[in-house]
């Protein structure tokens, strides 16, 4: 780090410091520069910790029940259920603990190395744990991009702030809340350094692994990482390699190593990929995008209110307009998020005026971060149509602002033969000055635009900010180049800090630590003893419904029971169709809200036991009867539910069950199973059940001799031809076997799974879960691995161009 050499230098030789005092800071400084990456790692951990030091010292915890509620309602307890069961040597595929059944395939297929954590904190201090994952998902981020300035030679002066740059971004601060979000950070910063190795030196292996093996990336992160490095590998071809074919057989080589690289994460995206296809949530955002032509959506700019309000979120996490009261032009996932410093913004657009020959193409970046900014149906389209908002494209959108500025700094302090260069952006910086000043007290007249509420002591701030920035461009010369320069990153770095100080000491809802001790939230005590009781007195299968929740839908996650609510991203078709056939609530997609006292559902499903909380109501629920009481909690038990398995000698097509009315809905799940497929043999009806229904009873049930999560094992003596119908959720991934032969599973009740006995006796039955194409997604990892290393033996380095 030249500077910091020269400036301990410059220091020492102030008169007054004492000859040991000099050969003291020639030495630091000398020291500092020798081991730059254990300097800039000390520096990122003193910044975090000043910045967080709440969390730091245990004051605070990152679960919070106001701003990042997703915390404390669905990461928490998906993180408790994954770490408690890989503890305990167990590693679930299927759970019942999420809603009424879930795929859990993912949760613990990934190989995200910073949950390692976790498991040395153990699951009832993951809360505490979170600190320090966050710290290193900042140290990781912070020594890739600095590695990754470095071999774009960059001065070590910019390389080490540009890294404090991207740490410290709008992004990583406010979204280190929601704390999976820096994984995309860190990602990026690690492709883009392997991406230069490759460039630069033919090593390609460590490209082709990122992508294959490192999980703390996702789905929709792999398709986002293709979008980001086009442009990147654009501007870097376009730069050194020019030559069109040489830059067509550059992108051939690299997708064919992205494309490696997905073959050999097979393992872990085959089966989780299933679910995003076959998700409702996806459906219906096609299904929404498609209502109007793609032609009228592609032109379809935001209004100039929201493009404004867009514009203002690069300037600061807190400046101009504070986001406790500002929730993005969609929603509170683009708060603030494009922030990467004010200068940063104030600059990014210079090379649409300045076109010097080593910042070409670089227009591109502002260029598409406008774009993102201004036209919805993009911004929607490069989220995969998952979301309207900003989410991880704004972090994008920051390194385009960040880069370009780098590349500006570059060149005015350490350009050659930059005389030209220094005049053009010291008069971009005059008119900068002015119109960024108009801006400010254009600004400062209102006290609300739109939804924003105006800080007028951040406006001074940022006005202030600004003409010390620009004025000190102005003045710039080689007599006091050294002086200016280091005046200048420091002074950004300060701005960072502060900023981001601002942001963290202003998240609402924190929880407080050690919260599981203290027996609140999650950790009720008269729920555990409630639970506890009716594990002791039935070892049968059986759901769990209550009239309260401990902060979340997902509270059976971390109570370890079955219950019929959850929180969960990406729910299937089958789900929202039986929630809407029963007039169940669904306020959004991710949310099934359980039963809702819903008595033949609940005897069909498995509901065996009711907790209800005595403050929120005597009544008992309708057909349980009272049981057992702990402290404020009743228990009750339902006498009529169903086993796991029975017999079902009726069925209804879907079109003639929308006919019937809801009590009439209800009522014919006591009788009749609705089924899309017309079973020879078996009765069909066409309207509201008849008193000669027959109905299930105990000598139509399967009587289960083994079972767990995900694997049902027992015996069914039948009377006549049926539909055996069970209380799982269809999924491709179970399979059953009818007396040793493999059977087709069938969909009954829009969401749940059956198979049809024809022919009456005594049958052994037997259901398995096997994520689905696990073993294929098994094969192709291995094989794509094995070939990459044989490659990789035979040509260890590949010329990008």
């Amino acid at each position: 780090m030249m500077s910091v050499v020269r400036l301990g230098a410059a220091v020492s030789s102030w008169r007054g410091i004492s000859p040991r005092m000099t050969l003291a800071c020639r030495k630091a400084a000398s020291l500092a520069a020798a081991h730059e990456t254990y300097t800039l790692a000390l520096v990122i951990l003193l910044i975090w910790s000043y910045i967080f030091h709440e969390y730091f010292i245990f004051d605070k915890i990152f679960i919070f029940d106001y701003y990042a509620v997703d915390t404390i309602s669905q990461f928490y307890p998906i993180e408790y259920f994954r770490v408690k069961n890989l503890l305990s040597g167990h590693i679930p595929f299927w759970s019942f603990q999420f809603g009424l059944g879930e795929n859990v395939y993912n949760l613990t297929a990934g190989l995200n190395p910073f949950n390692i954590i976790y498991l040395a904190f153990g699951a009832d201090h993951i809360a505490e744990a979170i600190s320090f994952i966050i710290l290193l998902k900042f140290l990781a981020a912070a020594l890739f991009f600095h590695a990754f300035l470095q071999k774009l030679n960059f001065s070590r002066a910019l390389a080490f702030f540009g890294a404090l740059a991207y740490t410290f971004s709008g992004y990583m601060v406010l979204n280190s809340h929601w704390y999976h979000y820096p994984n995309y950070a860190v990602f990026a910063a690690m492709f883009l350094y392997f991406f230069e190795l490759w460039f630069q030196q033919k090593i390609w292996l460590p490209l082709v692994l990122l992508v294959g093996l490192l999980s703390i990336k996702l789905e929709l992160q792999i398709l986002h990482i293709g979008f980001f490095g086009f442009f990147y590998v654009l501007y870097r071809c376009v730069n050194q390699v020019r030559k069109p074919a040489k830059i067509f057989f550059l992108y051939i080589k690299l997708i064919c190593f992205y494309f490696i690289g997905i073959a050999i994460w097979s393992y872990f995206l085959l089966p989780d990929v299933y679910r995003y296809f076959y998700s409702d949530r996806i459906k219906k955002s096609f299904s929404t995008v498609t209502q109007t032509s793609f032609i009228e959506k592609l032109f379809n700019f935001a209004s100039i209110d929201n493009i404004i309000h867009n514009v203002a979120r690069f300037f600061s996490p807190d400046a101009l307009f504070s986001w406790l009261f500002y929730h993005g032009s969609i929603n509170y996932f683009e708060d603030s998020t494009l922030y990467i410093g004010i200068a940063a913004f104030l600059f990014f657009l210079v090379p649409l005026v300045i076109r010097e020959k080593n910042i070409r193409m670089l227009w591109i970046f502002p260029l598409i971060s406008m774009i993102i900014i201004s036209i919805p149906y993009i911004k929607t389209a490069l989220l995969i149509f998952i979301s309207h908002s900003f989410k991880h494209l704004s972090f994008y959108c920051s390194f385009y602002a960040l880069f370009t500025f780098m590349i500006i700094l570059q060149n005015f302090f350490y350009g050659k033969d930059n005389e030209k260069f220094i005049s053009k952006i010291k008069k971009i910086s005059f008119v900068i000055l002015i119109i960024i000043t108009l801006f400010f007290l254009y600004l400062a007249k209102y006290k609300y635009i739109g939804n924003f509420k105006i800080n007028l002591n951040t406006i001074a701030v940022s006005i202030a900010f600004s003409i010390i920035f620009c004025v000190s461009l102005l003045i710039y010369n080689k007599k006091n180049h050294i002086f200016i320069k280091n005046f200048l990153l420091a002074l950004l770095i300060v701005e960072i800090i502060i900023s981001s100080r601002v942001v963290a000491g202003s998240i609402p809802g924190q929880f407080l630590p050690f919260f599981e001790k203290r027996q609140v939230a999650y950790f009720n005590k008269d729920t555990k003893s409630a639970l506890d009781y009716i594990k002791k007195i039935d070892d049968s299968f059986f759901r769990i419904e209550k009239n309260y929740s401990e902060f979340s839908l997902n509270d059976a996650l971390i109570q370890n029971y079955f219950g019929t609510t959850s929180y969960l991203a990406f729910p299937g078709q089958g789900k929202k169709n039986f929630y809407q056939a029963f007039n169940l609530s669904r306020s959004l997609l991710s949310y099934s809200r359980g039963l809702e006292d819903h008595k033949n559902l609940q005897d069909l499903l498995a509901v065996k036991y009711f907790l209800q909380r005595r403050d929120l109501g005597n009544s008992a629920p309708s057909g349980f009867s009272y049981l057992k009481s702990f402290g404020n909690i009743d228990i009750y038990r339902n006498e009529h539910v169903h086993s796991f398995g029975c017999m079902f000698y009726h069925q209804i097509s879907p079109e003639a069950f929308q006919q019937l009315s809801l009590e009439e809905r209800n009522r014919i799940t006591s009788t009749a199973v609705v089924s899309a497929e017309a079973q020879p043999g078996i009765a069909r009806v066409s309207g509201p059940p008849a008193e000669h229904m027959a109905q299930p009873d105990e000598g139509d049930a399967l009587l289960l001799t083994h079972w767990d999560e995900e694997h049902f094992v027992g015996d069914i003596t039948t009377r006549r031809p049926g539909l055996l119908f069970f209380p799982v959720p269809h999924d491709p991934g179970w399979h059953v076997q009818v007396d040793g032969r493999e059977e087709r599973l069938l969909c009954l009740d829009f969401a749940f799974s059956g198979l049809a006995l024809t022919t009456p006796g005594r049958h052994h039955v037997e259901l398995i879960y096997r994520p689905p194409f696990m073993i294929l997604g098994l094969a192709l990892t291995g094989i794509s691995l094995l070939l990459t290393l044989l490659l990789w033996w035979r040509h260890p380095r590949i010329a990008a161009y």
